[in-house]
């Protein structure tokens, strides 16, 4: 019972996160007007292509087959808010309506004007940016799934291994090395003597030395160098 009204409580904090993430992406300049059409302060969210749009549009969108979320009654899943802020009207413009000439083409003011648009926009796919979408996509699709699991919950990062503080080894903390002292043996009075043939070069290239080797035995004959 305890663990219910945990999750229930983490669960509307979470979505209280997420409608403030809304409001702060609707008070970004390019998403204070309709996607749509002129109206400015639009209430909604076209979830399908993460733009927002008015209330008079929200149901036109919904003819073409889009998904729409009231700003201010729905509740929003961590999915979609990645994806709004991977959108928003400045980027669907880019998609869906480049090279659209916004003075020469009067913006739609009644229904069937708005109807039309849409059918220019989405349908005939008019302006669109079709390598620019496909790549778009693609990337929130990969963002969100390296994010969020199948039920749309985030993905747990370094939580399992994550150590509790009071165990996270401490490294100590680096001093200068200092190399031991040298111990030096005493050097003797008078050091042995070595015995060898002192050994003369007259030039750089010149052979080394042969050493002498001593002479064979009675009735044996030296071996031939070859």
């Amino acid at each position: 019972m305890m663990e219910t009204k945990q999750t229930a409580l983490q669960a509307r904090k979470l979505q209280e996160v997420h409608a403030q993430k809304v409001k702060e992406l609707l008070r970004l300049p390019e998403n204070k007007k309709c996607f749509d059409c002129p109206i400015k302060s639009p209430f909604f969210v076209n979830v399908t292509l993460q733009t927002f749009i008015c209330s008079r549009c929200s149901g036109l969108i919904r003819e073409v087959g889009h998904r729409v979320k009231s700003i201010s009654v729905s509740t929003f899943t961590g999915p979609e808010i990645l994806a709004l802020e991977m959108g928003g009207n400045g980027v669907a413009s880019t998609i869906w309506l480049h090279g659209f000439n916004a003075k020469s083409t009067p913006e739609p003011d009644t229904d069937t004007e708005v109807r039309e648009f849409m059918r220019q926009k989405y349908y005939d796919q008019k302006w669109l940016l079709r390598d620019l979408w496909i790549d778009h996509d693609k990337s929130v699709k990969r963002c969100i799934d390296e994010l969020f699991d199948e039920d749309g919950l985030p993905k747990p990062t370094f939580t399992k291994q994550r150590r509790p503080s009071s165990q996270i080894a401490i490294a100590p903390p680096k001093t200068k090395h200092v190399p031991a002292p040298l111990t030096l043996l005493p050097v003797p009075a008078s050091p042995p003597a070595i015995k060898t043939a002192p050994l003369h070069f007259t030039s750089a290239h010149q052979p080394p030395p042969i050493m002498a080797t001593s002479p064979p035995p009675q009735g044996e004959s030296p071996v031939e160098q070859k």
